[in-house]
C-alpha cells in the first residue's frame, strides 16, 4: 500500500506543476492558489484522518500536523480570495499572516512532541541545545543574506522588520525541533521523524524564498517557491503511512554517534557568522546573534563533556563487568584451561587445573605443569616429547587439536582431548597461548558401551540387524558373484502360542536358550544375530553351499531337543531359509532371499532347512501380487459365495449346505481357494473376509427359510483360527442373531489345529459360540493335530471326515477302519459325522451301512449358486435337473418319492423282463458311448459313459423295485390261500442289498419277515383285498419300468446331444479343442471319472 501512495502523492505534485505552468502568467495567481488551497486541504485530512492503527502518541501528532495543513489551506485560500478580487497579494499583518504563524506553530509543536523512549527522554537536553544552535545559526545567516541586505525592504528598522524576521525565525525554530525529534524519536518511528524533518526543511526552503523575492519586490507566484509548499505537507503525508523503521544500533554507540552530528552540523553556520560579524562590527543584531550561538555552543560543548565522560564511565565499568564474568566463568568450567605468555610462563589457569596440579603458580614456566613422561599418545604406550607438546607448539604459532591424548598409565589412566591455540596481537605479534583440556575418559567409556548396545541384541546378548550389516560391508561378501557368504534365517515354529498360552516372559526365557543352543553349535567363522521377535541370522564366512546345508542341520538338530521353561517341556522347531552370497548382492537382498526360502520351508511341512532358489523370488512376488489384487477383490466385491448341498443318509433329503467363498479375477480367471485363502491367512484378510461370508451367508439363509418354512436348512460356514482369537466374531454372531437368525440354523466349522490352541480367547470364543446354541464341528478330522482330551472337553456338535479317508473306500477298505473309529468314536461323545467327497455310490452304499448321519460331495450336486438352492427347494429342479452343475449327481432320486397309483391292473412282470430292459438300456447307452468316442473327442465318450451308468443305475432299481412287488405279489397269493399267515418270504437272509440303491425303499421291507402286528390282522375278507393289492402292485411295477425306460433313453439322448455339441465346436476351433482334452486330461475330475468307468465295466 505505502508504494502506491507515494506514487500518488508524486503524481498530485506533478500534477500541480504541470496545471500551474500551463496556466501562464494572467491566470497564474488564481490557478496557483486555488491548487495550493486543494492540496493542501487534502493533505490535512489524510494526516487526521489516515490509519487508525497509529499508536495514540503518534496519532496526535499527525493531528496536529494536519491542522497546520489545514491552516495553510487557509492562507493560499486568503491569497485566492485576493488574487480573484483584487488580482494582487494580501497586505502585511493580514488573516493570512495569522494562518501562518499558526501553521508553523503547530509543526513546531508536533516536532517537539514526538514519542520517545526512556533512554531517548535523557538525552532530550542535549537535542534542545542542538537545535538551539542549528536555529540560531540558520537566523544568523538569515539575517546576513536576506533582511539586512536589503535597506529598501523590511531590514530598514520599521516596524516590517520584525514580520519579516518572523517567517525565517519561525521555520529555523521547526527545523531545530524536527532535529530534536529525529534525534529523540523511539525506536519504529524514525522513518516518520525523517519524514517529518525532510518536511520543515522544505518548507523552510519555500519560506526563505519567498521571504527574498518579496523584500526585493520580485514576486510573482514563483511556481518553484509554490510547488516546494505543496511537497512539504506531501512529505507529512507519506511519513504519516510510512512503516515502521529498522531496529536502531545498540545505546551507546547510537548516543555517541548522535552527539557527533549535533555538534558538528551547526560548526559551518557559526564560523559563517563569526565571520560576517567580523566583516560588519555596527550591526548590533548581527553581533546579538553570534554571542548567543556561541552561548549555545559553549553549553552544548559542556553537556557533550558530560555525556561523553558517563559514556566513558559506563563503557569501563561493563569492561570490568565482562572481565568479572569471563573470570568467574573460567574459574568454574570443569574443564582445565592454561594461559601462557610468549616466553611460556604462566599467566591464568582456573581451580580445574589448579586441583589437578596444586604445585601450579602465575609465573611459573609452563613445563611444571607435567613430567613428560607422563603424557602419552592415544595409545597408552607411546610417550610424547617436549617439543611435540600442544603447548610448546602453540607458543610456535600452530593451533593443535589432538582427539585422544592419554595422561597416566594403568588403573587410573585418563584420556583428554587436547585444544592449544596460539593468542595474536593486532599486529598479528604473538603474545601467548591457551590450552584447554578436556577429560573424554567417561565419554570414550559410554561411546563404547552404546556402540556394544546398538550392535547387540539386549535379550539374546548376540548381535543385531546393525551388526549384520556392519559385518557384511567389513568382509565385502554381499557383492554379486562373490559366493563366499551364507545367510541362514530362522524362524521358529508356532512362537506365538508360547506368547499367547504362557506369556511374553515366558517366551523371552525361551528365546534366550534357543541363542544359547544356537551359540553352542557355531563353529569360528560363523556368527548369530537376533533379527528380532522369533527370527535369527547365522552368517557364514566364507562358505559354500554345503557348509550351509551341514550348519543348518546342526542348529536343526541342536532344537529338537524339548526345551524346559518355568517348568514347562516344551518341543519347539525352525524352518531355517538359506541364502548364498553370490546369488544376491547387499544385506537386504540377501535376508529377502533367505526370507523367500524360509517361508518356503514352513510351507513345505516346518522344521526343515530350504535353499534359495531363483524361482522362489517369482513365487514370493506372485504371492504378494495375489495379496494386492485380493484386497482390490474385497474391496470391488468379486468375491461370490456358492453353497453345496448336506444330505442327511437317514432321510435321504436335503439337510442344509456349507457356504463356500469364490473369486473371479478378471486377469487371472476363477481363482482357487487353495491358492487365495492361505494368502488371506498369512496377511490378515481372512478376518474381514471371513466376516463377510458369514454376513452374506446368514442373510441368505434366512431368506431360503422364509422361502420354505417348513424345511430349514442348517448353513455351516468356515471359521479362521485367527477369528476364534479376536472378539470380532461373537460382536458378528450377536448381530446375526439379533436380526432374527435362528442359532439352530447355524454350524460354525473350525480345524483341529483351532483344538490345539492354548489360546484362552479362542477357548472362552468357542464356550460363548456354544452358549448362545451355535453348533460346532471339526472340519477335515483326522488331517491335523487334536488331542483326544481337548476333543471331549470342547463345545463341539459334529465331526466332518476329511475326503482323503473317503475317497479310498473302495480300494481295498484301506481307511475303513479309521473311519469305522471315528463314528465310534464321534458316537460316543455324542456328536454327529458327516461325510465330504462323495463321490461313488461304493462310498455311498458303505458310509450309509456305518451309520453315517449326513453326506456331502459331487455324487449329490457340485456347489451350487443361491438361485439354483432357492430353485430346489421350490420344487423347480430336480436333482435330475442338477447334472448340468454337478455331473455326479444322483439323477433318480426324485423316484425316493411316493409313487403313483396305478390306472389298471396288468400282471406282475417277472424278474427277467427287468433283466431285459436294463440290458437293452444299457446295450443302448454304451452304443451312444461308442459313436460319440468314434466321433468326437475322448471328454464325449466320458460324458456317454456317464449315461451309461445312471442308466445302469436306473434300470438296476428298475429290477429291485420288480422282486419287491414280485414278493409283494406272491405274499398275497399265499395269505389268500392259507388264513394262517405264514412269514413272508423276501430276499435270502445273506443277501447283501444293492450296491447302486442310496437309500432304502419307503415303506417294503428287504428281508426277514412280516411283521406279526400284520398277520393277525388279516382275515378272509381282507383276502381279497390282498388279491388286489398284488395286482395293483404289478401294475404300479409296470408304470416303473415305463418311467425307468423313458429316463434312460432320455439319459442317452441327452449324452447324444452333448457329443454333437461338442463336435460342433471343436469343429470350429481345433486348436481350442485340444486345450479343452489336454486340462480335461489333467484334472482331478478326470481321474474321477476314469475310476468310475471302471467300476462300470467290472461290473
Amino acid at each position: 500500500m505505502r508504494p502506491a501512495i507515494y506514487g500518488l502523492l508524486l503524481a498530485a505534485v506533478a500534477s500541480y506543476l504541470t496545471v500551474v505552468w500551463l496556466a501562464g502568467p494572467p491566470a497564474r495567481g488564481v490557478v496557483a492558489s486555488a491548487g495550493l488551497t486543494l492540496g493542501h486541504g487534502a493533505c490535512g485530512l489524510a494526516l487526521v484522518l489516515g490509519h487508525r492503527r497509529t499508536p495514540p502518541g503518534l496519532r496526535r501528532v499527525w493531528r496536529m500536523c494536519g491542522a497546520s495543513a489545514l491552516l495553510s489551506a487557509g492562507i493560499f485560500g486568503c491569497w485566492t480570495y485576493y488574487a480573484v478580487r483584487y488580482d494582487e497579494l494580501p497586505p502585511v499583518l493580514s488573516l493570512a499572516d495569522v494562518f501562518f504563524v499558526g501553521s508553523v506553530v503547530l509543526l513546531l509543536f508536533a516536532a517537539l512532541l514526538w514519542p520517545g523512549n526512556a533512554t531517548r527522554r535523557r538525552e532530550r537536553r542535549r537535542y534542545l541545545v542542538d537545535g538551539a544552535v542549528l536555529a540560531g545559526s540558520l537566523l544568523l545567516l538569515a539575517w546576513s543574506l536576506v533582511i539586512r541586505p536589503n535597506p529598501g525592504g523590511p531590514g530598514d528598522g520599521s516596524w516590517q522588520t520584525a514580520v519579516a524576521l518572523l517567517y525565517p525565525a519561525l521555520d529555523v525554530l521547526a527545523v531545530a525541533a524536527g532535529v530534536y525529534a529525529l534525534g529523540a524519536a523511539a525506536s519504529g518511528t524514525q522513518k516518520a521523524a525523517r519524514f517529518l524533518l525532510c518536511a520543515v526543511i522544505v518548507l523552510a526552503v519555500g519560506d526563505a524564498n519567498y521571504a527574498l523575492q518579496v523584500s526585493t519586490g520580485t514576486w510573482n507566484y514563483d511556481l518553484t517557491t509554490m510547488t516546494l509548499w505543496l511537497l512539504a505537507f506531501c512529505l507529512l503525508v507519506a511519513g504519516r503511512f510510512a512503516g515502521p523503521s529498522t531496529a536502531p544500533l545498540p545505546v551507546q554507540v547510537a548516543d555517541l554517534r548522535a552527539s557527533r552530528t549535533s555538534v558538528i552540523a551547526p560548526v559551518v553556520p557559526v564560523f559563517a557568522a563569526i565571520l560576517l560579524a567580523v566583516a560588519t562590527p555596527s550591526d548590533v543584531v548581527t553581533i546579538v546573534l553570534v554571542a548567543a550561538v556561541l552561548v549555545l555552543v559553549l553549553v552544548r560543548y559542556t553537556l557533550l563533556g558530560l555525556a561523553d565522560r558517563s559514556v566513558v564511565e559506563g563503557l569501563q565499568s561493563d569492561v570490568l563487568a565482562d572481565s568479572a564474568f569471563l573470570a568467574v566463568t573460567l574459574q568454574h568450567l570443569a574443564d582445565p584451561i592454561l594461559a601462557c605468555d610468549a616466553n611460556g610462563r604462566v599467566r591464568f589457569f582456573n581451580a580445574a587445573l589448579a586441583q589437578q596440579r596444586p604445585e601450579l603458580r602465575v609465573g611459573a614456566h609452563m613445563s611444571s605443569v607435567g613430567s613428560v613422561d607422563e603424557i602419552f599418545r592415544g595409545d597408552g604406550l607411546t610417550p610424547w616429547q617436549q617439543e611435540e607438546l600442544p603447548m610448546t607448539r602453540a607458543l610456535r604459532g600452530d593451533t593443535v587439536i589432538d582427539e585422544v591424548a592419554v595422561i597416566g598409565c594403568g588403573a587410573n589412566r585418563r584420556t583428554f582431548h587436547l585444544s592449544a591455540r596460539p593468542i595474536l596481537g593486532a599486529a598479528d605479534e604473538l603474545l601467548g597461548a591457551v590450552l584447554l583440556k578436556h577429560d573424554i575418559t567417561a565419554e570414550r567409556a559410554t561411546k563404547g558401551d552404546l556402540l556394544r548396545r546398538a550392535l547387540t541384541d539386549e535379550l539374546t546378548g548376540l548381535g543385531n540387524r546393525a551388526q549384520l550389516r556392519q559385518d557384511l560391508h567389513t568382509t565385502g561378501a554381499g557383492s554379486l558373484g562373490g559366493g563366499s557368504c551364507a545367510l541362514l534365517l530362522l524362524d521358529l515354529d508356532d512362537f506365538k502360542r508360547v506368547n499367547d498360552s504362557l506369556g511374553h516372559r515366558h517366551g523371552d526365557l525361551l528365546l534366550f536358550e534357543i541363542a544359547t543352543r544356537i551359540r553352542a553349535v557355531l563353529r569360528p567363522g560363523e556368527r548369530a544375530i537376533r533379527l528380532g521377535g522369533d527370527e535369527f541370522v547365522v552368517f557364514l564366512e566364507p562358505a559354500d553351499a554345503a557348509e550351509a546345508t551341514a550348519t543348518a542341520k546342526r542348529l536343526l538338530l541342536a532344537l529338537e531337543a524339548p526345551v524346559r521353561v518355568a517348568g514347562t517341556e516344551l518341543t519347539i522347531s525352525a524352518s531355517l531359509g538359506i541364502a548364498m552370497g553370490h546369488t544376491q548382492g547387499d544385506l537386504d537382498s540377501l535376508l529377502g532371499a533367505a526370507d523367500v526360502a524360509m517361508y518356503m520351508a514352513k510351507k513345505r511341512g516346518k522344521g526343515m532347512a530350504v535353499t534359495f532358489e531363483p524361482y522362489m523370488q517369482q513365487a514370493a512376488q506372485d504371492r504378494l501380487s495375489l495379496d494386492s489384487d485380493l484386497r482390490r477383490a474385497v474391496r470391488n466385491n468379486q468375491l461370490h459365495l456358492v453353497y453345496q448341498p448336506v444330505v442327511s443318509l437317514k432321510t435321504g433329503a436335503l439337510a442344509g449346505v456349507e457356504a463356500l467363498v469364490r473369486w473371479h479375477d478378471d486377469l487371472r480367471g476363477e481363482v482357487s481357494p487353495v491358492d487365495f485363502i492361505p494368502v488371506a491367512e498369512d496377511s490378515g484378510l481372512i478376518l474381514a473376509l471371513g466376516e463377510w461370508v458369514l454376513r452374506s451367508a446368514a442373510a441368505q439363509l434366512q431368506r431360503w427359510n422364509e422361502q420354505a418354512p417348513g424345511m430349514p436348512l442348517v448353513l455351516s460356514v468356515n471359521v479362521s483360527t485367527r477369528q476364534l482369537e479376536r472378539p470380532g466374531l461373537l460382536a458378528v454372531v450377536d448381530d446375526l442373531l439379533a436380526h432374527g437368525l435362528d442359532p439352530a440354523c447355524l454350524v460354525l466349522e473350525i480345524t483341529e489345529t483351532a483344538l490345539s490352541l492354548d489360546d484362552s480367547v479362542a477357548a472362552q470364543t468357542l464356550q460363548s459360540l456354544s452358549d448362545r446354541r451355535i453348533a460346532l464341528a471339526v472340519d477335515d478330522f483326522g488331517t491335523g493335530y487334536s488331542s483326544l482330551t481337548r476333543l471331549r472337553d470342547a463345545p463341539l456338535s459334529r465331526l466332518k471326515i476329511d475326503r482323503s479317508f473317503v475317497s479310498e473306500i473302495s480300494h481295498a477298505g484301506s481307511h475303513v477302519p479309521i473311519i469305522d473309529a471315528t463314528l465310534t468314536m464321534a458316537y460316543g461323545l455324542g456328536l454327529s459325522v458327516t461325510a465330504e467327497g462323495i463321490e461313488t455310490a461304493e462310498q455311498l452304499h458303505y458310509l450309509r451301512g456305518v451309520g453315517c448321519d449326513y453326506a456331502q460331495g459331487y455324487l449329490f450336486a457340485r456347489p451350487l449358486s443361491a438361485q439354483s438352492i432357492s430353485d430346489l427347494l421350490r420344487g423347480h429342479v430336480s436333482w435330475s435337473g442338477l447334472i448340468g452343475e454337478g455331473r455326479h449327481a444322483d439323477p433318480l432320486l426324485e423316484l425316493t418319492g411316493p409313487l403313483d397309483p396305478p390306472a389298471v391292473a396288468d400282471p406282475a412282470p417277472s424278474s427277467q423282463s427287468w433283466e431285459d430292459a436294463r440290458a437293452a438300456a444299457v446295450a443302448l447307452a454304451e452304443a451312444v458311448a461308442a459313436t460319440a468316442a468314434d466321433e468326437v473327442t475322448a471328454e464325449a465318450a466320458r460324458t456317454a459313459r456317464i449315461a451309461v451308468d445312471v442308466a445302469s443305475v436306473a434300470a438296476f432299481r428298475a429290477s429291485v423295485k420288480a422282486d419287491q412287488v414280485a414278493a409283494l405279489a406272491a405274499a398275497a397269493v399265499t395269505l389268500s390261500a392259507a388264513p394262517a399267515a405264514p412269514s413272508i418270504p423276501g430276499p435270502e437272509a445273506g443277501d447283501d442289498p444293492p450296491a447302486g440303491l442310496p437309500f432304502p425303499s419307503k415303506g417294503i421291507p428287504l428281508r426277514g419277515e412280516l411283521p406279526a402286528r400284520h398277520v393277525d390282522e388279516v382275515t378272509a375278507t381282507q383276502q381279497a383285498v390282498v388279491r388286489a393289492a398284488s395286482v395293483a402292485a404289478a401294475a404300479a411295477a409296470a408304470k416303473i419300468a415305463v418311467r425307468v425306460a423313458a429316463v434312460a433313453t432320455a439319459a442317452a439322448t441327452a449324452a447324444l446331444e452333448a457329443a454333437a455339441v461338442i463336435g460342433e465346436q471343436l469343429a470350429q476351433d481345433a486348436t481350442q479343442a485340444a486345450a479343452v482334452v489336454a486340462a480335461s486330461t489333467a484334472s482331478p475330475e478326470d481321474t474321477d471319472l476314469q475310476s468310475q468307468d471302471r467300476r462300470w465295466r467290472q461290473r
